[in-house]
């Protein structure tokens, strides 16, 4: 019988002479820190790509469905976990919304000078109108990303029920969709949401909002296109034309449920 080694991870014996434990997965051979060790873990973050979340980043900038479709088939241990991946966007674009919110709260020069409305008598109809109006609008400025995260489970359903013959289960989608989205979000805080503290008026916020969907739209065409394996103009048409449909649904919802709340209903 081969003697054992003891994992000072979970603490299980593995065969001796073994590089990983059989259980975890961690080296069975460690050391104490020194400079040396950090920069050579620091060098191998950057330059060993799987399963770092550079790596995914980069994989999921060029081929998205490639990756995910790997992922789905089993490739499970090669690529840093998508849920993960999808706080850590979360946490990154709420310091960017945060930022953007600061420079948000500073007037414009075109508000600076707009006439006061406290002459002018409102009825409280419409005074609690324009306040949830503006409420709304803090809220969207500021979490522009949850209303997105919010947005997974909708497209994966619109996307589910368009290849329904693909043979992905919902669930699969839904997988998919957090990649997707959360290298949306990621995209758009370093894009998107910074501009957003720049056009904050209608129509200039309009300049910022239709280039974002649009790209929205572009990388799910490329994610779904490359993970369904779509061949021909036609097979990509019909999933440019679903990436449509699903972004159009979605805003459409949201602009819906604000109109509501805005309205009292």
């Amino acid at each position: 019988m081969s003697s054992q080694s003891t994992c000072l991870n979970c603490n299980r014996d593995s065969i001796e002479g073994a590089a990983y434990c059989i259980y975890c997965g961690q080296a069975l051979h460690t050391h104490r820190f020194n400079f040396g060790h950090i920069f050579h873990e620091f060098f191998h973050a950057f330059t060993h790509t799987d399963k770092t979340v550079f790596g995914l980043i980069s994989g999921l900038a060029v081929r998205p469905g490639v990756l995910v479709r790997e992922y789905l088939g089993g490739k499970r241990k090669k690529y840093f976990n998508p849920f993960t991946f999808l706080l850590l966007v979360a946490a990154f674009s709420i310091l960017v919304l945060s930022w953007a919110g600061k420079l948000h709260s500073s007037p414009s020069p075109s508000e600076s000078v707009r006439p006061s409305e406290s002459r002018v008598a409102l009825d409280p109809q419409t005074m609690e109108i324009r306040k949830r109006a503006k409420q709304v609008g803090e809220f969207m400025n500021k979490r522009q990303n949850l209303v997105m995260l919010i947005a997974v489970p909708f497209i994966a359903l619109v996307y589910f029920l368009a290849y329904k013959k693909m043979g992905l289960y919902y669930a699969e989608h839904l997988v998919a969709n957090v990649f997707f989205n959360a290298f949306v979000i990621l995209f758009s805080s370093v894009i998107f949401y910074p501009l957003l503290a720049f056009f904050r008026q209608p129509p200039a916020v309009y300049w910022v909002l239709i280039p974002m969907l649009f790209s929205h739209v572009l990388y799910y065409t490329l994610a779904y296109g490359q993970l369904l394996q779509a061949k021909g103009w036609v097979a990509w048409a019909r999933v440019f034309l679903v990436s449509v449909l699903a972004v159009l649904l979605w805003s459409s919802l949201t602009r819906l449920l604000i109109g509501l709340y805005i309205r009292g209903f």
